[in-house]
């Protein structure tokens, strides 16, 4: 059977009813093996569903060329270590890169889907706020702000007695300063807005 050549084939429409998958089989099927990849065939179909307004599919076949784009690089980088060190280093190097291609397509697409990142980001907020939130409860937070730390308020409330081995100097301080008025409205603390802060550095929100 004799293979077909895609690679200056163009086309403006697709008039039919084969989903994106079947498309990508079909390709697949002409010109593509593990050592060789023609990207002109997938950049065409993608273009295509792109104008016609499927920009979802359009990803998922640029998706797909990156998938074929990296395996072909893999193979030739592990294929053509010979024991030389530029080989052997270029081959070690393909490893961590693709373990870094993996991440960067589960989290952003290739680029392609940048909404992919968004589920992580609610993963990321999640976890700070729960960290933030469990450490103010267990009183773990202290003022960081010149004007607190600077405060009439704050200066009295070191402890003018020796303290226990077991009680550190800060969270007798802390304790006897969150009575005061200032202390007890820096207890107005937001964990969300907290883990807000960190994320999206506004340095705005008081916390």
């Amino acid at each position: 059977m004799k293979k077909l050549c895609l690679s200056s084939f163009r086309y403006d429409r697709i008039d039919s009813d084969m989903d994106v998958q079947e498309r990508l089989d079909w390709l697949a099927k002409h010109g593509d093996t593990v050592s060789r990849l023609t990207p002109a065939p997938y950049v065409q179909l993608a273009n295509v569903l792109r104008q016609q307004g499927f920009a979802r599919e359009a990803a998922q076949v640029l998706i797909l060329r990156e998938d074929k784009q990296r395996a072909v690089e893999w193979d030739a980088a592990i294929t053509g270590m010979d024991g030389t060190l530029r080989r052997e280093w270029a081959g070690y190097a393909h490893v961590f890169l693709h373990f870094l291609s993996w991440v960067f397509k589960w989290i952003f697409g290739y680029g392609h889907q940048p909404t992919r990142v968004l589920p992580w980001i609610a993963i990321i907020f999640a976890v700070t706020f729960c960290f933030a939130e469990q450490t103010h409860r267990r009183g773990q937070f202290a003022p960081t702000s010149a004007v607190v730390l600077k405060s009439p308020e704050w200066l009295r409330s070191f402890p003018n007695t020796p303290l226990p081995a077991d009680s550190p100097l800060w969270r007798a301080q802390l304790d006897a300063w969150v009575k005061t008025e200032p202390g007890r409205d820096y207890e107005s603390f937001s964990a969300w807005l907290y883990a807000l802060d960190l994320f999206i550095p506004l340095d705005a929100l008081g916390q």
